[in-house]
């Protein structure tokens, strides 16, 4: 249920966000040179922070502040790129997303509070435990969302946006081994559940405690950067080593940082762990026989079995 709250409140939640004429689904949607890509980023009212603004960041440069209902188009360079809202303790870091060179791509960002109640009615509680979602729409859907959305108008010059380092698999040789890894949630607490994942690889997904993910990575040192919600959003930077065996990894939160084992094998209560699939090509997902069985042109790319 949304509450609603005298104007002048309003204003001064959103933080002063200047805006200008409203957007129009026949304007002709804004190219990117052939080395760039244009990226329009709306924000769609969701069950949280209605008075509350984000200041959208690319690569941790500020880009513009977004109430909801507004919109913003940022021009930069294609590839891989973090998003986040550099106001909000859970979301400084940011969400990993892949925007082509040469193309126009619609994201739509709603904010939403963790399953924490209160966070709409108060700022303050919102830059502590509300998240942004970031979701890539097409061209159609996005055009009829943002009609009558105002364009949001940066109150100092956007930053420049530098690249960001990350792993890229796009252009693995098909014979490239591969290794499986296993990461599972091995918390035991009762108040701390789902721990964020982000790999240099571009994948990011999420697992609660007793959830896992399997998928495969050629060798190598990866980064993996674990985020979680405890008395304000918690981060840290990990590397895991992948060799030619079978790699697994445990993880675990603690109120304020996080823990990273490599193990020789999986712990006896495993059976009890559900598996969490990743739909994302930045991972290679591991090959299931339910998967197999389906003739190729049916099965997602980033399966690789043996025919």
């Amino acid at each position: 249920m949304r509450i609603f709250y005298p104007l002048a409140y309003s204003l001064f939640i959103a933080g002063c966000v200047s805006t200008g004429p409203a957007y129009d689904a026949n304007t002709p949607t804004q190219k990117p040179q052939n080395d760039q890509t244009a990226v329009y980023f709306y924000r769609q009212p969701a069950n949280c922070g209605e008075l509350y603004a984000i200041d959208l960041t690319v690569n941790n440069a500020n880009q513009n502040r977004l109430a909801e209902n507004t919109y913003a188009v940022v021009k930069m360079n294609a590839g891989n790129v973090i998003l986040g809202n550099k106001k909000s303790a859970a979301q400084r870091d940011g969400h990993v997303m892949s925007f082509d060179a040469g193309s126009t791509h619609f994201v739509k960002i709603q904010t939403l509070d963790n399953g924490s109640s209160g966070c709409s009615m108060s700022f303050v509680l919102c830059e502590s435990i509300c998240r942004e979602t970031y979701t890539e729409v097409d061209e159609r859907t996005a055009k009829a969302e943002m009609s009558g959305y105002k364009l949001a108008i940066a109150g100092e010059p956007p930053e420049k946006i530098e690249a960001v380092k990350t792993q890229s698999l796009e252009h693995l040789d098909k014979d490239t081994p591969l290794t499986e890894i296993t990461i599972f949630n091995a918390d035991g607490s009762l108040f701390r559940n789902q721990i964020d994942i982000t790999l240099s690889t571009g994948a990011g997904f999420s697992l609660d405690k007793k959830q896992f993910s399997r998928f495969k990575l050629p060798e190598g040192e990866y980064d993996i950067l674990l985020g979680h919600l405890d008395l304000g959003y918690f981060t840290s930077e990990h590397k895991i080593r992948v060799t030619n065996e079978p790699t697994i990894y445990s993880i675990s939160s603690t109120p304020t940082a996080h823990k990273v084992d490599r193990l020789a094998e999986l712990p006896e209560n495993f059976k009890a762990f559900r598996e969490v699939h990743i739909e994302s090509d930045a991972v290679i997902t591991a090959k299931t026989p339910e998967q197999c069985a389906l003739p190729p042109i049916y099965r997602s790319e980033s399966v690789v079995c043996d025919d």
